[in-house]
């Protein structure tokens, strides 16, 4: 089986969280950034794709390069070093705002709402999920996906699959937006104007808590919830 490579910009790396539970390793050659696995290119290249403007080679046997598509070499395997993708993605709030901070000119916070609307996310403790994870039926999994960060799972319902019942805060998640259940924003409601005032890319999915502080998260980051996603991320957090 050939090895694969992807070559990407490095501002391209903030929508790869999906790729976080593969054997990819990465390396920056010559003011790009390439990846590398050993699984079969088909199982990874849905999220590859996912990647702007990512160009995708296979090695031959003397290293070289092949386009994807293309019979003839356009470059070689960058000589590295070369290191664990996870290890370049760990999980943290992708965002260098302060909790709590907005640009001045607009200030966010939460306030009691009085139309309570039904949780369709969760934010729990890490194991805790795990157990619910692995004891419930397959099926009940289908239509959740989670990101983990700090031992919390972050996990989203879509849509007629309800949020787990563990212990957890219980969240409304609207368009990539979520506050806990009974609560609002104010002074402004609007998703897409708190997004913009809060600095927040398309892709990113703003966590808020009650005291008004909030995390940005690539959404990149949520993955399936299934019991072999999960032993991996286990895995990860046990290796820090």
């Amino acid at each position: 089986m050939k090895q694969w490579l992807v070559r990407l910009q490095q501002e391209a790396l903030r929508h790869a969280g999906g790729l976080r539970l593969q054997a990819i390793e990465i390396c920056e050659h010559g003011g790009e950034v390439w990846l590398r696995g050993s699984a079969p290119f088909e199982s990874v290249e849905p999220l590859i794709r996912r990647l702007p403007g990512a160009e995708r080679f296979f090695a031959d046997e003397e290293g070289r390069l092949v386009p994807q598509g293309k019979s003839v070499p356009t470059a070689k395997v960058p000589p590295g070093p070369w290191s664990p993708l996870k290890d370049a993605l760990r999980l943290q709030p992708q965002i260098a705002l302060l909790p709590g901070t907005a640009p001045e000119r607009v200030k966010i916070t939460l306030i009691r709402s009085e139309h309570p609307r039904e949780a369709n996310a969760l934010l729990a403790n890490l194991h805790k999920f795990a157990r619910f994870v692995i004891n419930a039926p397959v099926v009940r999994l289908r239509g959740l996906s989670f990101a983990v960060n700090k031992q919390r799972a972050i996990v989203r319902a879509s849509g007629n699959t309800p949020v787990p019942p563990i212990p957890g805060v219980y969240l409304v998640d609207e368009s990539g937006l979520a506050i806990p259940c009974g609560f609002e924003m104010s002074p402004i409601r609007d998703v897409a104007v708190v997004r913009a005032a809060l600095g927040a890319a398309p892709d990113e999915y703003i966590l808020f808590s009650e005291d008004g502080g909030f995390e940005l998260i690539s959404a990149a980051d949520f993955a399936p919830v299934t019991r072999s996603s999960l032993r991996a991320t286990l895995a990860q957090e046990a290796a820090r």
